[in-house]
């Protein structure tokens, strides 16, 4: 704070103003898909062959962006009272510049008096990746509110769940590396609203939810994941250093912007790897920005 309240200071000067461009997001790429299956083995008790139950669901739109509304739905009622459910929903739209996503996957199996070696397997998730790029010298801050939530308990079997949103390249390891949220822990739930601005380049949203169940006896419980998140464009600056309207004209107002944001801090100044780390770093960009003014 000391340092970005003496850097600020120093840098008070006349503002650069030029017209904003009509910059454009340009999507690059889309896949909105939900999959749902589920399995059952039941083995005889007199050594004989099991019987096996299959159910297995993709769906894979093929218009890109525009709504979407799908569901896929992997229903066994095996004999005896042997069940096995996976359910995927998701709905998600391109409209306005708005982007809105919504996801639910379910799963459950339940094994009644079965013979040993039977078992059971659910598994469903709602995957929609969304690559686009900025134009060249356009800056863009988004406002991302949401809410993610998983619930997965173990008892009798193995469950699994998970659920994350993110921003950014995908690296070796498939994370998000610009933004992201996620749960970690059996069971958990989570609101945000944050800022993030955007640089020049090619990026992706990544929203993911997924649920599994795998048991070989009794009922191990009902394992399910959600999310729900919007994304709009609500400012575009001319640069890092641009925080504060009117935008393409550096002055103090931007300097004060900047410092609240980084006491706070933001989201929006994390701009510098490594993301998830607000250091001076942020500041030093940030000072190197607006020295260099808008183009």
């Amino acid at each position: 704070m000391q340092h970005g309240s003496a850097l600020g200071s120093a840098l008070v000067a006349m503002g650069l103003s030029a017209p904003l461009a009509g910059a454009q997001i340009d999507y690059t790429a889309d896949l909105r898909v939900v999959e749902a299956s589920a399995g059952l083995v039941l083995a005889d008790p007199d050594g004989g062959d099991p019987q096996v139950f299959n159910e297995d669901h993709a769906d894979m739109p093929d218009p890109l962006f525009g709504v979407f509304d799908a569901s896929e739905l992997a229903l066994i009622l095996g004999p005896g009272g042997n069940t096995a459910t996976a359910l995927a929903v998701q709905n998600s739209s391109v409209i306005g510049g708005v982007l809105t996503a919504t996801g639910f996957v379910e799963t459950q199996v339940n094994l009644a008096d079965v013979a040993a070696g039977s078992s059971g397997v659910a598994a469903a998730s709602s995957d929609y990746r969304v690559g686009f790029a900025y134009e060249e010298g356009v800056y863009y801050i988004l406002r991302i509110t949401g809410e993610i939530a998983q619930a997965s308990p173990d008892d009798g079997g193995q469950t699994g769940a998970s659920v994350r949103f993110g921003i950014g390249f995908e690296g070796g390891n498939g994370e998000p590396s610009r933004y992201q949220r996620r749960l970690t822990g059996a069971t958990g739930s989570g609101s945000f609203s944050d800022r993030v601005l955007l640089g020049p380049g090619a990026y992706e949203y990544l929203f993911s939810a997924a649920s599994s169940v795998d048991t070989t006896q009794g009922n191990p419980g009902q394992s399910e994941a959600s999310y729900s998140v919007t994304i709009e464009v609500i400012g575009r600056p001319c640069s890092f250093a641009d925080f504060a309207e009117p935008y393409f004209q550096l002055d103090l107002a931007d300097i004060e912007a900047y410092i609240q944001a980084y006491i706070g801090p933001d989201p929006i100044v994390d701009y510098v790897e490594p993301f998830g780390v607000v250091d001076l770093a942020e500041i030093i960009a940030f000072v190197q920005a607006f020295q260099a003014g808008c183009p």
